[in-house]
C-alpha cells in the first residue's frame, strides 16, 4: 500500500503544499468550536486471540542487537479495515491511502523512523527507567512505552489519538513483549491531549517519551498542557522529531522556541540522526527557579 500524508494546513492558508490536503468546511468548523476527541481508557479483558499462530510477526532490531517483536503493521491495517465500516475515521484515512490526516486519523497503524530513534537513544545512553512512572504520547506502535516495560519501568501509559490503533496494534504489541516474569501496570488510553486529563486526572509521570508528534504547531498548547500537568517537578521529556516538517510548519526549532517562550521549560538536543531532513531528539525539563 502507498501512503501520503494529508497534513492540512491552518484557515489562514490559502493552498496546500506538495502532498497536502486541504481541509474541508465541517474539519474547519470543529476547529472554530474547540471539537475534542474525548479521552477514554482502553480496559484489556482478553488480547489472546489477537496473538494467536497466524499472526505474522515482525523483530524490529535496535542498537546492541536488542529486539522488539511486532505485529506486521500491514495486517493491523487489514484487521482494522475489515472490522469498521467505511464511515470510521481510520478506514477513511487507510482508504485514502493516507498515513495521517490531522484531527481523524494520526498515522498511528505505522512504524515511525523516529520512534526507531527512541530506542536506540535510550538503549545508547542507558536512561534509568528501573522504577519509574512513564507516559508515551502518540504512541502507535508502541515501540518506547514497551523498552520501557522491559527495562524496569513500574508503570507505562500509552496513548494514542485512535482507539482503534490502541486496540489492534498497541495493546498486541505490548503482549507479545511482556513475559510473565515482567512486573509492569500497563494502561491504554485513547483521545484527544486535550481531553487527557479527564483520564489521568492529577497523576505526574517521571519520564514522557514521545515521537513524531511536533509536526502540526496548532496542536503546541495541548502538548504544552500536558507536560505542565503531568510531569514531575523533577520529571525529564523525551521527544524525538524531524528538524522540519514540510508543509505544515512544526519541527524541532519551532517547538524549542516555544517552549523558550513558555519560560516554563527548557530544551537541549542531546542527539542528533544525520539525514535528508535531520531528525533529532530532544530532551525537556522544566526551569528551576534561582535561588538567590
Amino acid at each position: 500500500m502507498s501512503f501520503k500524508f494529508n497534513f492540512n494546513t491552518s484557515e489562514e492558508t490559502h493552498g496546500c503544499f506538495g502532498e497536502t490536503t486541504c481541509e474541508d468546511d465541517e474539519t474547519k468548523n470543529n476547529k472554530r468550536n474547540g471539537f475534542i476527541k474525548d479521552a477514554e481508557e482502553i480496559f484489556v479483558n482478553n488480547t489472546s486471540h489477537k496473538i494467536s499462530d497466524n499472526i505474522k510477526v515482525i523483530k524490529q532490531t535496535f542498537n546492541k542487537d536488542i529486539e522488539i517483536r511486532l505485529i506486521d503493521p500491514s495486517l493491523a491495517e487489514e484487521t482494522v479495515c475489515s472490522q469498521l465500516n467505511d464511515d470510521s475515521d481510520v478506514a477513511t484515512a487507510l482508504n485514502q491511502q493516507s498515513d495521517l490526516i490531522q484531527g481523524v486519523y494520526e498515522g498511528g497503524l505505522k512504524v515511525w523512523e523516529c520512534g526507531i530513534d527512541m530506542v536506540n537513544y535510550l538503549i545508547s545512553n542507558q536512561i534509568n527507567l528501573q522504577n519509574k512512572n512513564i507516559l508515551e504520547l502518540g504512541c502507535g506502535a508502541g515501540l518506547p512505552g514497551i523498552y520501557s516495560v522491559l527495562n524496569g519501568a513500574t508503570v507505562v501509559d500509552f496513548q494514542d489519538y485512535n482507539k482503534e490503533v490502541i486496540e489492534e496494534f498497541t495493546i498486541p504489541n505490548v503482549s507479545l513483549n511482556q513475559q510473565n516474569e515482567v512486573k509492569c501496570h500497563c494502561r491504554y488510553i485513547a483521545g484527544d491531549w486535550g481531553s487527557l486529563s479527564s483520564i489521568l486526572t492529577q497523576y505526574k509521570y517521571d519520564i514522557i517519551l514521545t515521537a513524531e508528534t511536533i509536526y502540526n504547531i496548532d496542536n503546541y498548547n495541548k502538548l504544552f498542557s500536558v507536560f505542565d500537568q503531568h510531569l514531575k517537578e523533577d520529571g525529564a521529556r523525551y521527544i524525538a522529531a524531524k528538524s522540519y516538517y514540510f508543509g505544515v510548519g512544526g519541527g524541532t526549532r519551532q517547538f524549542e522556541q516555544y517552549l523558550k517562550d513558555s519560560g516554563k521549560f527548557n530544551s537541549q538536543v542531546v542527539e542528533v540522526i544525520n539525514a535528508g531532513v535531520p531528525r533529532e531528539i530532544l530532551k525537556v525539563r522544566r526551569n528551576t527557579p534561582d535561588k538567590t
